[in-house]
């Protein structure tokens, strides 16, 4: 397959995506800790509302533990330190 062949396959994958991105809706819950909200987060957060207009993003700012199992939120950022290594066998 020439490169140009491969560029077009590749442009028109990228226009799919695009189009359903654009498509996806619904609400998004984050946690997210304080001191990340402010610096890290709300850039991201700008990008993805471009990326995904149609989705509604609820941002809760707070250092409270949750519990995803019950669905206090869709997805929580944290610090933590890096898990321990466990050897199963």
């Amino acid at each position: 397959m020439s490169a140009h062949k491969i560029e077009i396959e590749v442009l028109k994958f990228e226009e799919s995506q695009t189009e359903l991105n654009k498509n996806t809706a619904g609400e998004l819950r984050v946690l997210v800790i304080n001191n990340m909200a402010s610096t890290i987060l709300m850039p991201m957060i700008t990008i993805f509302s471009v990326a995904y207009p149609k989705i509604v993003l609820h941002l809760m700012v707070t250092n409270k533990f949750v519990k995803l199992a019950v669905r206090d939120a869709d997805i929580a950022i944290k610090l933590t330190t890096p898990p321990r290594h466990i050897d199963w066998n």
